[in-house]
């Protein structure tokens, strides 16, 4: 009678091994369970240890097998993935912008000085330039048209006893072109010459008789950029500065957005 009971407990045991179902992972791993419900691309299980506990989802694309109770297997076939090939850093860090808007200021602008009259006291010179940059392919060139506008005022003679004011105000027009070197994703290094015309009006004003003098005048105009550099922040912004001769001054320097 005894090895009745003892028979019966061990077909038993060996029923309620085999009453489950298990997934085996595609990194091996197995998990006792029963499963639920398979949807598209996830499979529902819940724990064989807890049969009344939670729901768990796990993804088809991690399972390699399905063995169920009734000795049945179901194998998960694995797609093949196409290979996605990342972006170089020059892409991906600075992407291929055609045009640029600069704005920014200079100083140090000989040229606006040569306006004044002989013996004159400068009080103000400013200066500053709009530019339009458009870029080869591989960046290697640029070209550009510059707005330039400044104005530079002065005083002769004995200031508030016998003297006259200047103002000299205008734009410079220019058109420019670049060499670029020293290239990397988000910086580099430029030089490059431009000509154009110059248009501006000088008015002079005395003390004493309050008489004014106005003379309008339409010159050529240069510009030489012996060493130029930028350098992106982002993407679409940055900065630029200047080392040059003309127009826009010897020291000018501002923010460039490309797009």
């Amino acid at each position: 009678m005894k090895k009745v009971y003892l028979i019966a407990i061990l077909a038993l045991i060996v029923n309620l091994s085999k009453a489950q179902d298990v997934i085996i992972k595609k990194n091996t791993d197995e998990i006792e369970c029963k499963v639920v419900e398979i949807e598209e691309g996830n499979l529902k299980y819940r724990k064989y240890s807890h049969l009344d506990g939670p729901i768990y989802n796990i993804s088809t694309d991690d399972i390699f097998m399905v063995k169920y109770e009734n000795g049945e297997k179901e194998v998960f076939a694995t797609e093949q993935k196409a290979v996605v090939i990342e972006e170089t850093k020059d892409t991906a860090i600075t992407p291929n912008r055609w045009y640029a808007i600069r704005v920014g200021l200079s100083v140090g602008n000989v040229f606006n000085t040569i306006l004044v009259y002989d013996e004159a006291t400068i009080i103000s010179n400013n200066n500053m330039a709009i530019t339009f940059n458009s870029f080869s392919k591989n960046r290697r060139f640029s070209s550009s048209f510059t707005l330039a506008p400044f104005k530079v005022d002065s005083y002769h003679g004995l200031y508030q006893i016998d003297y006259k004011t200047q103002e000299a105000r205008g734009y410079a027009f220019l058109g420019e072109f670049y060499v670029h070197y020293g290239m990397s994703p988000k910086s580099s290094f430029y030089s490059g010459l431009g000509a154009g015309l110059i248009s501006y009006k000088r008015t002079l004003t005395y003390y004493l008789n309050y008489l004014e003098e106005i003379e309008s005048v339409i010159a050529p105009s240069y510009h030489l950029t012996i060493f130029g550099s930028e350098y992106y922040i982002t993407p679409n912004i940055g900065i630029y500065s200047e080392i040059g001769l003309g127009r826009k001054g010897i020291l000018s320097g501002g923010v460039q957005l490309q797009f």
